[in-house]
């Protein structure tokens, strides 16, 4: 059995964060992970909220607002790969019009068949018009303050330490 030295453990220690922060930082751009999370950005009937994903087939929204005003026909939830083509995405739920949401919170799952991994943003989108209302990009979240501190907590474990004389 290999005992690791102080010094191998400083490395492996270090090298750990640092290849989770490149995996992050690269190949997975292109596929929306769990944990992966989104805030709206409000362009008509006060649209916001926070999106995260939950598992590759639901979504949860967190303090969900949408105001309904005027009765808009034919809104909807949108799933897409490009903002800039919405309308080419997935529906996702039920029609929103004729209901107000006011700090909700709720979940949504995908149709048997779909997967969150093909998507990377959603729209609360209006159909008839074709107008986007409100939509976020889903992104790596960012890395809590607690895992950094917990991190140079361990780091300063093995830090030599000078005797007191």
């Amino acid at each position: 059995m290999m005992l690791l030295s102080v010094a191998n453990m400083r490395s492996i220690l270090f090298i750990i964060p640092a290849l989770f922060c490149v995996m992050c930082a690269s190949g997975l751009q292109g596929a929306v992970t769990v944990g992966w999370t989104g805030e709206f950005l409000t362009y008509f009937h006060d649209v916001s909220g926070t999106v995260t994903i939950q598992d590759s087939n639901t979504i949860a929204f967190e303090n969900f607002n949408y105001d309904d005003l005027g009765n808009p026909p034919a809104v909807y939830f949108y799933l897409t790969d490009d903002l800039g083509d919405v309308e080419s995405g997935f529906i996702l739920g039920t029609l929103l019009t004729g209901t107000v949401y006011n700090d909700d919170n709720f979940t949504l799952d995908l149709a048997a068949g779909k997967s969150l991994s093909d998507f990377s943003a959603i729209s609360v989108w209006c159909e008839d018009f074709n107008v986007d209302f409100g939509s976020t990009e889903f992104a790596v979240p960012e890395p809590s303050t607690a895992l950094l501190f917990a991190s140079a907590g361990v780091f300063s474990l093995f830090r030599r330490r000078k005797k007191c004389r």
